[in-house]
């Protein structure tokens, strides 16, 4: 769980709370894809703990890569988090697709 005491920089380098309730999801696979979330939410964001090689995060919103694409997150620099200033809602449900080469290490970040 993370709480108010876990910051989230904005894209003009501000340092806001992640809102009480806020998740998150860690993996440091490739993976087809990952149900993360299957009710409606929002998505803060992802952080890159390791990078990985030719490697990008695709976020949807869904229960599969059918959903819309919220996102696609290159992965190849640790960093992070990075996403939306203020997050953006997902309606059905928080998807991922990890792929590429050598995977990255993320900690994906919603409520």
């Amino acid at each position: 769980m993370i709480n108010n005491g876990v910051t989230l920089v904005d894209n003009y380098g501000a340092y806001a709370p992640l809102p009480p309730g806020s998740s998150y999801y860690h993996t440091a696979a490739n993976t087809a894809g990952h149900q993360v979330k299957a009710s409606p939410g929002v998505f803060y964001g992802l952080s890159v703990n390791t990078a990985g090689l030719t490697s990008s995060v695709t976020i949807y919103d869904g229960t599969s890569t059918g959903g819309a694409v919220v996102g696609v997150y290159s992965t190849l620099a640790q960093g992070g988090p990075v996403g939306p200033a203020n997050g953006i809602a997902f309606l059905t449900g928080l998807y991922i697709v990890a792929a590429g080469g050598t995977a990255a290490d993320i900690t994906v970040l919603y409520i």
